[in-house]
């Protein structure tokens, strides 16, 4: 049934009922009693991930807890967890196994402990750097190992689309480089902001449990970016030690408060996202200012977030190899600092390691924002016409759906002759929403809204809309797994690629669910 605004009939679905065995089968409220109290807690645990490696870039293994030594703003800390990760993760996630068309968000709660993902930055990447660049990619992807999930976006102006979700499947991985490769550069290009791309990816990277490896393939920062964002937090204080720790300094990095680059910082802090910048212009023999001033860019993004700058660099299936493998081992490192005082003031983190010697790649510090005040910048698309939607908290568990790209039924009508029409259809389990009773019968207000992209990554259309969606309390009872089911319509026009970004949320709990949709909804709509 055509979603529309207010009250919608709708029989819950058990044939779409989602694979969701790690989603609580919670029962329909009895009452408005009261909930519990709750016990507030103040303290803070800082998840640091130390990635270590030898002289010649080799990941080193078998490290025992004592040889760590964190400290945070010069004070020594007692470590509360330690744990060694070794080797990519061999899980191939559900969605490979969907239909055609159809996605789900499974994997923001039950993905892999360390996630890696390719981004193809196009805008500022001349044809024969794109050229090159597929087919050592090409190579890469050739020789992943079995088992091992990687996802696909592909950012040519100010914002990222996904062309393959997590899967392990070569196959899709090489049609998704295809999708990205080449792409001609807009004239306009060099205007755009890298950071609105970047937010989007990791906006949605930040759902997901675990470490995620973010491995940026670009031409060069674009000419907004200058001077980095990041040099501050890897310039100031004293240099760089033999260990590969950094200096000792207090300060704040320099952001102002409401500075977006430092609510990205948030971001990638709260979501245990690095950043693995890779220049693909290679080796040059004639250094210029500018060129150097990007190279300390991409310096000052891998070490603010833990991860690795490439750059002068002859063969990219290389660099991919190694960057995924230092991202994929790696030790976990947690602390509480009694220190803390909710005023957003710097926190520096050094950590050292006996032996070696060793180069550590770490997060630098973190903003003293309080429990629970830090949340995830948004991808700026919810707000495009004019749309306001809160980003989703990453601290909380998102919505778990499922959506589908349908072609819309023979005469279904648009608001003008140049557009066509694309269907979504959306499964929700009924144990993820709010139920509201009465009389045997239950109902759930869901927002929706879908954002389309063509493939430069600009905007192309949108929708929103509430929907109320009413259910036999019985069935929910037997079945509340089953899925409560909805269909929205977006216009798009005819001749462009679209590319959608679905969200769902709960309009009581405030809870939300996103999806990337990697698939052009002209291959299965029509164009």
């Amino acid at each position: 049934m055509h979603a529309h605004p207010g009250r919608t009939l709708l029989v819950l679905s058990l044939a779409a009922t989602l694979p969701l065995a790690a989603v609580p089968q919670a029962s329909l409220p009895q009452s408005q009693a009261p909930p519990p109290p709750t016990l507030q807690v103040t303290s803070r645990a800082v998840l640091t991930d130390v990635v270590v490696t030898d002289r010649r870039g080799n990941s080193i293994h078998g490290l025992p807890q004592s040889v760590f030594h964190i400290s945070d703003n010069n004070r020594p800390q007692r470590l509360k967890s330690f744990e060694e990760h070794s080797g990519a993760p061999q899980v191939e996630q559900a969605a490979a196994a969907l239909p055609a068309g159809t996605v789900t968000n499974t994997a923001q709660v039950n993905g892999p402990a360390v996630a890696n993902v390719m981004l193809i930055d196009t805008t500022n990447m001349e044809i024969v750097d794109q050229m090159y660049l597929y087919q050592r990619l090409t190579h890469f992807i050739q020789n992943l190992p079995a088992g091992v999930p990687m996802a696909i976006f592909l950012r040519a102006f100010d914002f990222s689309v996904m062309l393959q979700n997590f899967t392990a499947n070569h196959d899709l991985l090489q049609a998704a480089l295809r999708k990205a490769i080449p792409h001609p550069q807009l004239a306009s290009g060099i205007e755009a902001h890298e950071l609105a791309g970047l937010v989007q990816v990791a906006g949605y990277l930040s759902q997901m449990p675990g470490r995620k490896n973010l491995l940026w393939f670009n031409g060069g920062s674009t000419e907004f970016t200058h001077p980095g964002p990041w040099s501050n937090l890897s310039q100031t204080g004293a240099a760089s030690n033999t260990d590969g720790s950094v200096g000792t300094n207090t300060d704040s990095p320099g952001f102002f408060p409401t500075d977006p680059t430092r609510m990205f910082y948030d971001l990638l802090e709260s979501a245990r996202i690095a950043l693995y910048p890779v220049d693909v212009r290679g080796p040059t023999a004639q250094m210029t200012g500018a060129l150097d001033e990007q190279h300390l860019d991409a310096i000052g993004f891998a070490d603010a977030t833990g991860g690795q700058a490439f750059y002068n660099e002859n063969d990219m299936a290389v660099v991919a190899r190694q960057a995924m493998e230092n991202g994929d081992n790696y030790y976990t490192l947690s602390y509480s600092p009694n220190d803390l005082r909710g005023n957003g003031s710097w926190h520096s983190v050094r950590v050292t390691v006996d032996g070696g010697p060793y180069t550590l790649s770490y997060r630098r510090g973190y903003f003293d924002d309080g429990p629970g005040a830090t949340k995830a910048l948004s991808a700026g698309l919810l707000k495009v016409g004019g749309q306001e939607i809160e980003a989703p908290d990453p601290r909380s568990r998102p919505i778990i759906f499922r959506a589908s790209v349908l072609a819309a039924p023979p005469g279904t009508v648009t608001a003008r002759s140049s557009q066509r029409a694309c269907r979504i259809h959306f499964d929700i389990p009924a144990v993820e929403l709010q139920q509201t009773v009465a009389n045997g019968r239950g109902s759930s207000v869901v927002g929706v809204a879908v954002v389309a992209l063509n493939q430069a990554g600009q905007p192309i259309g949108h929708v929103s809309q509430k929907v109320t969606l009413d259910f036999d309390e019985a069935l929910y009872r037997a079945h509340p797994m089953a899925a409560l089911s909805f269909d929205q319509q977006i216009d798009l026009p005819k001749k462009q690629e679209a590319y959608l970004y679905a969200a769902v949320w709960d309009t009581v709990t405030g809870r939300m669910g996103t999806l990337d949709v990697a698939t052009d909804c002209g291959e299965l709509a029509g164009r």
